[in-house]
């Protein structure tokens, strides 16, 4: 019999056939498992937050957190004034080259700022009787003066004052938004006084 007639035999080629088969089934079955979960797959990828529109969702740090209330913040600090307004720019009527300047916050340096401040002007945060004080800032160029508000409607109000020798003081009833306004105005008042001047020596 020639080898052509033995590998055209039936009884020669199924068992190779069924083995083959046999193999190829274990191996997939080996090689891809997948869970009856579709909330499992791709678990090692961890999900962004969303919306219920299924949007992801803003981060906070970026959102720009608007005025309520106030339209001008006027700092006195180191014989100088330092005027805010809602658009988050400044400025300056003297700096350490004693003379006017001007220019803008950064968005985390504005929410710093008006965080606290919205907090101040809310109806249920009232007013004190008698001055609630804080320590005061470190640095040449902390708040040393005084901060007062221009509300959208009505006088101007203080809101934090200096009180000799070492104390920062308000009347308003909310203790952590003033420190916190505080904080944020010892951070942002040196770049302020050393923004487009360059004193000899630097």
């Amino acid at each position: 019999m020639s080898s052509r007639h033995r590998l055209s035999n039936p009884y020669l080629v199924q068992p190779f056939t069924a083995l083959a088969l046999l193999l190829a089934f274990s191996l997939g079955a080996c090689g891809e498992t997948k869970s009856d979960d579709p909330s499992l797959e791709n678990s090692s990828e961890i999900p962004s937050p969303s919306t219920p529109d299924g949007a992801s969702a803003p981060d906070p740090a970026l959102e720009f957190v608007d005025s309520s209330g106030w339209k001008e913040l006027i700092v006195t600090s180191d014989y100088a004034e330092i005027k805010f307004d809602p658009s988050g720019h400044w400025t300056i009527s003297r700096n350490n080259c004693w003379v006017a300047g001007y220019g803008a916050l950064s968005l985390q340096e504005w929410n710093s700022l008006a965080r606290p401040l919205n907090q101040l002007l809310r109806p249920e945060t009232g007013r004190l009787t008698d001055e609630l004080c804080f320590p005061e800032g470190e640095g040449t160029k902390a708040l040393s003066g005084t901060v007062e508000l221009m509300p959208a409607n009505g006088p101007k109000v203080t809101v934090l004052s200096q009180r000799y020798p070492s104390e920062i003081c308000t009347l308003w009833n909310e203790r952590s938004a003033a420190i916190s306004l505080r904080k944020a105005l010892d951070q942002i008042l040196p770049r302020a006084f050393a923004e487009d001047c360059t004193l000899p020596g630097q």
